[in-house]
């Protein structure tokens, strides 16, 4: 059952992450208004780099994490729900659908990233006491 702990160590890093995230994306408003009036250097190249550095941590933790508690409980619906949600993280990224779709889409995968690891956190805790 080692496994199980290890798998839902990575479903809270994966957590962790997509938390910072979803604050970073939330606070984005305010900081732009606030942000001009102390000149702290700030700019919307500084955020895209952000979201860069988000999603290259979110990637591997999170499809390692979602892949192997699919494995472990033989479900993959969490696994299908997370990957859906990186793909939105990293269409935002690319600015498929234009700059300005950058924080919603972001947003959005990290809401389905986020709500499929705590499922798959659920899921292995069952799976753990059923073992038992």
């Amino acid at each position: 059952m080692a496994g199980d702990a290890q798998e839902q160590r990575l479903d809270a890093l994966g957590l962790f992450i997509s938390g910072i995230c979803l604050v970073h994306c939330l606070a984005l408003p305010i900081a732009a208004l606030v942000i001009p009036a102390f000149s702290l250097g700030f700019d919307e190249e500084t955020d895209h780099a952000f979201h860069w550095w988000l999603l290259a941590f979110a990637v591997p933790i999170s499809s390692l994490a979602l892949w192997r508690g699919s494995v472990r409980t033989g479900n993959r619906r969490w696994l299908k729900l997370g990957s859906a949600g990186l793909v939105l993280m990293l269409l935002g990224v690319l600015h498929v659908a234009g700059p300005d779709s950058e924080v919603p889409l972001t947003m959005l995968g990290v809401v389905l990233l986020s709500i499929a690891h705590l499922r798959n956190f659920a899921s292995l805790t069952r799976h753990r006491h059923s073992a038992d």
